[in-house]
């Protein structure tokens, strides 16, 4: 096996920290630039499978232990000095915000935060607020850096059985036979399950490494295909260069056209992991032909070799910019992003140094996995202690009241359940014989509060049928792509709530949903056109007029450019760039959403009802509290404490609305 370092592999891991960096700070052309981290998947299942392709050649014993030990402690000291330098940047955060941070990192620090983060189901897409979650391509990458030799050692050993008493050679070719077909059959069960889970389980399918095996077994194969370092196509210049081209376009097609959606990976992420193959089979000779000269440039080299570094630090900094201004935007975004190269160089000197090398050789040597476990029980250790900290000053000082603003929300059990009403979710008068139902996203519930104490006080029964996400337009048909796919649940859901209306009408309905759906998010999922808008909320007005039902819909509140409760608390703090937590609703998006709304209901007995004025005031600025009460949980739910305040408004206006 050749030790040539191949310089356009270094640049390709130089193209993709940069498509990486471009996403998460929301450029709008790379909106599907997440899936060059199958490149990085790719890559080191192919720099693994090396030493591997080398023992076997050789006859020398595999010994996963040692390998992962390798692997680890060429992970482990920058993901040290990130971890530190992330809990220490909490400090610019909000008191209430620092806990959670320093949660994240204890599974972190155990290289499983991509099963934590899957566990509780954080949803990749939108969970910026999070500055370890991209740490979840290192808990992968290190199980399969684990389990890939372990499955090498045993199908070559199944291998070797296989051969029986056959010469050295003809061993050989049985061992690398029966590895190989191993490799291949593992990694089709592993992308049939990705696809699978895809539907069923999608935090698992994008975060677990069995759904990522099979991108990981790729580059595996690929060191043993190409041995040495020979080219696939053989030495033709053109046969390569339209390889690199190939593979190119596999990886930055994707990048620029897909839509961010958790349908991933499955039958996409061929593209990219086939990219990457592609680039890998023009083998030594591809840094000589022209696009094998681009990657191998020194701009693109130079990025490759601090790529790690840069991709451990771009994130927690574009968070960090997020905190300090909430409305940092995709420019400032780049410029933090940009800050992490800064941070990747210094921190690559800091462990190259001698006395640091010296030092880090010196608590390895001879105990390398006591080591890494000390090391990393000393990070989870210090992660606790944090959290504990800061929870402990949120509990005994004013911040203990943002804390509580967060969740103060009515908890329920109808939340996604077309069932629950039998199970006792119903709010207001429950004994009365008005009923009326409140159908739409998580922006209905937050107005239970309300409708509970007017129910009573006007003696309706309040039934919810909300779900997250899932507005009360009906949408389907209408809609396609990323969107579509996003929308099947709410679908199936609102037929089931709708078909539950039909045979058990209410005297009344009150619908509501946010209208940010109109709106496109940061650059990633495209915002649904007004005439589809239109004619999904048509759809269902038409459908519950037709059944006789009275309806009446809520009017959008104003979103918040900010979490609330972080920048009171950061307020209440005085750190730096606190601001006084007022706003100015962007009134013509509002105005659209309310356009839409009219030309829904055009000759429908459809009444409105709008609480803009009890929330936000006809001022040009919008307070975030009202005589001691928090306005907001986050930056577009109000608070429980809010709703109820409004019960007597909300009681007469909804009463108003459906009177003859």
């Amino acid at each position: 096996m050749s030790d040539t370092r191949r310089l356009d592999l270094d640049g390709l891991r130089g193209l993709a920290v940069l498509l990486v960096v471009g996403f998460h700070a929301g450029i709008p052309a790379l909106a599907g630039a997440f899936v060059a981290v199958d490149v990085f998947f790719v890559l080191s299942g192919f720099f693994l499978a090396i030493g591997l392709a080398r023992r076997l050649a050789t006859g020398e014993e595999i010994r996963p232990l040692e390998l992962w030990a390798q692997r680890l402690w060429r992970l482990l000291p920058f993901v040290v000095v990130m971890l530190l330098g992330t809990l220490a940047s909490t400090l610019l955060y909000a008191p209430i915000d620092r806990a959670t941070v320093a949660r994240h990192m204890i599974p972190v620090s155990a290289f499983a935060g991509n099963l934590a983060f899957a566990a509780d189901g954080v949803n990749y897409f939108r969970a910026g607020e999070n500055p370890l979650l991209h740490t979840w391509t290192l808990g992968v990458e290190l199980q399969l850096a684990l389990l890939v030799p372990v499955l090498v050692a045993g199908l070559a050993a199944w291998g070797v059985r296989r051969a029986g008493d056959a010469t050295t050679a003809e061993r050989r070719v049985v061992v690398t036979r029966t590895v190989l077909l191993g490799l291949v059959l593992v990694s089709a069960a592993s992308l049939a399950l990705a696809v699978i889970l895809n539907d069923r389980a999608p935090m698992w399918a994008y975060f677990g490494p069995h759904t990522r095996l099979w991108s990981f077994c790729a580059g595996v194969l690929m060191a043993f295909v190409i041995g040495g370092g020979q080219s696939l196509v053989g030495h033709s210049p053109s046969r390569v260069t339209l390889l690199q081209g190939t593979g190119l376009a596999l990886l930055l097609v994707p990048a620029f056209l897909v839509e961010s959606t958790l349908a991933y990976p499955g039958m996409l992420a061929l593209a990219p992991v086939g990219g990457t193959m592609c680039l890998l089979a023009g083998g030594g000779i591809a840094a000589a032909s022209p696009l094998g000269r681009v990657l191998a440039s020194a701009p693109l080299t130079a990025l490759g070799r601090v790529s790690y570094g840069w991709y451990l630090w771009h994130w927690p900094l574009i968070v960090l910019g997020g905190v300090l201004v909430p409305t940092v935007g995709v420019v400032g975004k780049l410029a933090w992003g940009a800050s992490g190269l800064l941070a990747a160089v210094l921190t690559q000197r800091l462990l190259q140094g001698t006395g640091t090398v010296a030092w880090w050789q010196g608590a390895v040597a001879g105990r390398p996995m006591r080591a890494a476990v000390a090391v990393c029980a000393g990070l989870a250790l210090v992660a606790a202690g944090a959290a504990s900290l800061s929870d402990r000053h949120v509990r005994t000082s004013v911040h203990q009241q943002f804390q509580a603003a967060r969740e103060d929300q009515v908890g329920h059990a109808c939340w996604g359940s077309s069932v629950a009403v039998d199970e006792g979710c119903a709010y207001g008068a429950v004994d009365a014989p008005t009923t009326i139902a409140l159908l739409g996203d998580s922006h209905a519930s937050h107005w239970i509060g309300g409708l509970d104490l007017a129910g009573r006080d006007h003696q309706w029964r309040i039934e919810p049928h909300v779900m997250g996400a899932c507005p009360v337009a009906d949408l389907r048909g209408l809609i396609d792509g990323a969107v579509a796919r996003l929308y099947e649940q709410c679908a199936e859901y609102q037929e089931a709530t709708m078909r539950r209306l039909e045979a058990e009408p209410p005297q009344a309905v009150i619908l509501s949903n946010a209208d940010f759906y109109l709106k496109p998010q940061a650059g990633r999922t495209p915002g649904i056109p007004e005439s589809t808008w239109v004619e999904g909320l048509r759809r269902t007005y038409t459908r519950l007029a037709r059944l006789g039902i009275p309806v009446v819909a809520f009017r959008a509140l104003p979103w918040v450019p900010f979490d609330v409760p972080s920048c009171l608390s950061r307020r209440e703090a005085r750190l730096l760039l606190a601001t006084e937590c007022v706003f100015s609703p962007d009134r013509a998006f509002m105005a659209r959403g309310r356009s839409t709304q009219d030309e829904a209901a055009r000759g429908l007995p459809v009444r409105f009802v709008d609480l803009n004025d009890a929330v936000c005031g006809d001022t040009g600025s919008c307070a975030t509290t009202r005589d001691g009460i928090i306005l907001y949980t986050d930056d577009n739910h109000i608070t429980r404490g809010l709703s109820r305040t409004l019960a007597p408004t909300l009681g007469e206006r909804v009463s108003r609305a459906l009177a003859p």
